[in-house]
Formats: structure tokens, C-alpha cells, sequence
């Protein structure tokens, strides 16, 4: 869970401003608006690598997830419903969150991108958001938080403060 002594009093976005925030999107900027809108996670947390990222599969009315639960039999008849993400992982502050179908079929586009920009299939270890170019490395928070404050402004959800005024 988020850190106890958090006082921050930011509230979420509404279904319609992350419509807005979708629609002024890249591909790697969708997959950090999903992530986001369907997990909770917050901007700190997206230092995230490929093997955090899990699909559960319905499958004879059953969840399954993980390497010895998901058979190429349950890969191919079986429904991804939703996807797991550790968040903070190794950490003692680890936990586990939840994301659509919607975001993980993004993932799954941003994957195939991933794989033509670098030539690779990712490895576990491998960071999942990385800064553009054919090299895994790894995007980091400010980059991650540039983006999305970029995003806000380009959609008109965060309008530029006058000089001297801050958000919070």
C-alpha cells in the first residue's frame, strides 16, 4: 500500500479526462495512463521490469496465473481477464495490483514496439519503460513524470500556473 504519511490531497482522474489523456497519446504514454488509471500506481512506482507484469487467465472457471499454472492450453483457450503487477518490488514495501484487459492488451502493443525498437524479445530483468532507441535502458521517474505532466497539458487537464503559484 502507499506509504502511511502520505498527505498529498490530489484526487483521480475522471473517466472522461483520462478519455481526453488516452486520445493525446503515444503508445508508451497509453501503457503509463492504463497502468495508472487501473492499478493505483502511483508516479514513483513505475521502475517496474517485464517479469512484474502477469496475465490471469479464466480458464474451466478457474484463475490461473504464473508459469506452472499457464499450459499452452490454458494460453490458447483460455480468457485473459485482468493482469497482476508487482509494485515496489523486492522491497518491503511490495504489493500487488490489478490491471484491465484493456491495459494489458496495450502492454501486449507496446511489447511488439518494444521488440522492433530493440530487436529482442524483453528479458525478465529488463526494464519495462525505456527511454526511446534500440537499447533496454531503463526510463527513469523524472522521465516518466515529464511525460506525464506533457500529457496532461496537451489534453487540457492541467493548464500552466501563473508565475509564482504552486499546485499544491
Amino acid at each position: 500500500l502507499p506509504e502511511p504519511d502520505n498527505q498529498d490531497d490530489t484526487r483521480e482522474y475522471t473517466y472522461s479526462e483520462i478519455q481526453k489523456m488516452l486520445h493525446h497519446s503515444k503508445l508508451i504514454d497509453r501503457v503509463l495512463i492504463l497502468l495508472a488509471a487501473s492499478s493505483g500506481i502511483r508516479a514513483g512506482a513505475f521502475s517496474i521490469k517485464w517479469k512484474h507484469l502477469v496475465p490471469i487467465y479464466l480458464y474451466n472457471e478457474n484463475y490461473l496465473w504464473e508459469d506452472q499454472d499457464v499450459t499452452e492450453s490454458v494460453e490458447h483457450d483460455g480468457r485473459i481477464v485482468a493482469a497482476m503487477i508487482r509494485i515496489y518490488a523486492n522491497s518491503n514495501s511490495e504489493y500487488v495490483a490489478f490491471v484491465t484487459p484493456e491495459c494489458w492488451n496495450t502492454i501486449e502493443s507496446y511489447k511488439r514496439l518494444w521488440i522492433q525498437e530493440t530487436n529482442k524479445e524483453p528479458k525478465p530483468d529488463d526494464p519495462f519503460f525505456k527511454k526511446s532507441g534500440p537499447f533496454a535502458r531503463e526510463l527513469s521517474e523524472m522521465g516518466i513524470r515529464k511525460r506525464l505532466e506533457r500529457i496532461l497539458k496537451e489534453s487540457g487537464i492541467r493548464t500552466p500556473l501563473s508565475q509564482g503559484k504552486r499546485r499544491y
